[in-house]
């Protein structure tokens, strides 16, 4: 299963989504872009990407709160 779906997924909790993305994911992102003549907004296109990510792991659950 593609990682994107897994933090799309409301059948994995946020704490595994956690669990998989800071040991996981994160580490392997920076340690790449460390190789790389890093510009401005390829900074922040990184931080948008991680930004995507964590909201993905928590996004609001509409259905769950009745709202």
């Amino acid at each position: 299963m593609p990682i994107k779906k897994i933090f799309k997924s409301k059948l994995v909790s946020k704490r595994a989504k956690l669990n998989l993305y800071w040991p996981t994911v994160r580490p392997v992102v920076t340690y790449v872009s460390e190789t790389w003549i890093l510009k401005e907004y390829m900074k922040q296109k990184l931080l948008i990407t991680e930004r995507k990510i964590i909201r993905k792991i928590f996004r609001s659950t509409n259905d769950r709160d009745g709202m």
